[in-house]
């Protein structure tokens, strides 16, 4: 009789463990099931919006054929500066993609890389970086690469930057300068301080004790850099 009776509550336990087996089956493949139609719906989003990136950009390279410089464009394109601005991270595979293309007008290209900058997108970092080392790029969208890489600010950069600082033409190694400043890490600083230690170009020694002298960094700054920028835009 006690041996009927362990069978019958043995039988029991099996059925409850298959059916809490089941459950737990169900339950994550309801929630997989869940989790890839989140997906599909945030790929169907991100493409839309990457269309619609694509369309103002358009938008913005006939301004850009039509102006004469980086400031007027800046003037013409508020809105759509606003814009990029909003939506951020998700716009920058659009823009890098221009800001690389070597077919595109320099303008262009440098507007590209303004607005690269302000979408804050680590992402791009090391395919802004291989521009910057390009040497059969243009010096302004080298430039223009090493600008956004402060900006941006990811201290992925600093090895790339402390290479420019040290092999690069002046030209080069000023907003390098810069952009070690605008990232802002201990790394960072101590490849500032110790370029000052060795001795350096006196436009560069100045440049490098602006950078060091900031409070903080200033990367949603809209305009085109140059040397010295820190000290009058501080004012």
């Amino acid at each position: 009789m006690e041996s009927k009776h362990k069978d019958t509550t043995m039988k029991k336990l099996l059925w409850l463990s298959v059916i809490i087996c089941i459950g737990i089956g169900s339950y994550y493949a309801l929630y997989s099931l869940s989790k890839q139609n989140e997906d599909q719906k945030q790929q169907v989003v991100l493409g839309k919006t990457q269309l619609e990136v694509e369309k103002c950009v358009k938008e913005i390279e006939a301004v850009c054929e039509k102006a004469n410089s980086v400031e007027q464009i800046n003037k013409l394109i508020q809105h759509k500066i606003l814009w990029i601005d909003m939506i951020g991270k998700p716009a920058a595979p659009v823009l890098i993609k221009k800001f690389k293309n070597k077919k595109k007008n320099i303008l262009f290209r440098i507007v590209m890389a303004e607005l690269l900058s302000i979408t804050m997108n680590p992402a791009v970092v090391p395919e802004v970086a291989r521009v910057s080392g390009d040497m059969a790029e243009p010096m302004e969208i080298r430039i223009a690469a090493v600008v956004v890489l402060g900006k941006i600010s990811d201290s992925v950069a600093v090895p790339v930057l402390e290479k420019i600082l040290d092999k690069e033409p002046i030209e080069l190694q000023m907003p390098a300068a810069y952009a070690l400043g605008e990232i802002r890490n201990e790394e960072a600083i101590d490849i500032l301080n110790e370029k000052l230690l060795k001795g350096c170009d006196p436009l560069l020694e100045k440049e490098i004790k602006i950078a060091l002298a900031k409070k903080g960094t200033i990367n949603k700054d809209k305009g085109p850099w140059w040397p010295g920028k820190e000290k009058i835009d501080n004012q």
